[in-house]
């Protein structure tokens, strides 16, 4: 009986050091300084992002680039049509001016691209346009593609 006990024990023993040892090639060593920093920051604001140009998934691209920038981007859909030619910053609340110019810099959208219309339910609606290839910003945006 204490044989097979023993034997359990020894055999426990080893699991957990096996596990352990696998365990940390795969686990950085400090957690806490490879956590990122902005998954515990507040969301700057709900967004909606609509696809003004046809081109498939640059709205998706733009999405995780404004995620990663904390935006909470609520909706992601098609425009009323693709014939944008510039990109616009869509200001659906007047208390969320701020939130706007953030938007301009981040993405370095014109300001004259910036319009009014307190009709919708999100903060803020990105409608991205035929430019958005031009824009100072897309060879950040562009590193946000999903690998397949």
């Amino acid at each position: 009986m204490i044989g097979k006990f023993v034997t359990l024990i020894v055999i426990i023993i080893s699991l957990l050091i096996i596990k352990t040892k696998f365990l940390n090639k795969f686990i950085p060593r400090n957690i806490e300084n490879n956590l990122n920093k902005n998954s515990f920051v507040q969301s700057k604001g709900d967004v909606e992002i609509l696809n003004g140009c046809g081109q498939p998934g640059i709205a998706n691209l733009f999405t995780h680039f404004l995620r990663a920038h904390n935006y909470d981007i609520i909706e992601i859909k098609n425009a009323d049509n693709f014939n944008y030619e510039e990109t616009l910053i869509i200001i659906n609340h007047k208390n969320k001016i701020a939130l706007a110019n953030d938007l301009i810099k981040l993405l370095s959208i014109d300001e004259k691209n910036i319009l009014v219309n307190e009709n919708k339910i999100w903060d803020i609606s990105v409608i991205i346009g035929k430019n958005y290839k031009t824009l100072a910003s897309f060879n950040e945006i562009k590193k946000y593609y999903e690998p397949f």
